[in-house]
């Protein structure tokens, strides 16, 4: 079984600072391999703040799974802890299955586009 944990680092204004709530307990990550799944990066913001709530648990090794193509990514701003980065193809059909296997798993981690 593979054990996930959530967090949410809601969207924030120009030069906001991110906030960071924890919807699990990070302590079960300890001495663990973490994937941390996140739609886009840009600034990398996002990543920062997690990685402050991440390293006092000192996981074995942190990989990152970013669910759009690398066209629409700022990959200089990944922040070197993670060693492993999986893209998501520019075809939308991976990152739509991996979507909706997260969601019949009760996690909604994507941003999607309300259907009319």
């Amino acid at each position: 079984m593979i054990r996930s944990v959530a967090v949410n680092i809601p969207e924030s204004g120009e030069n906001e600072p991110r906030t960071i709530k924890l919807l699990d307990d990070l302590t079960v990550l300890q001495g663990k391999k973490v994937l941390v799944v996140e739609d886009d990066v840009r600034t990398g913001a996002t990543l920062q703040k997690l990685l402050e709530h991440l390293q006092p648990h000192s996981p074995a090794g942190l990989g990152l799974y970013i669910g759009q193509p690398e066209k629409f990514q700022k990959i200089t701003n990944i922040p070197q802890d993670f060693k492993s980065i999986y893209l998501a193809e520019d075809s939308t059909t991976g990152t739509k299955e991996f979507s909706e296997y997260l969601e019949s798993k009760g996690l909604r981690i994507f941003k999607t586009k309300k259907s009319k």
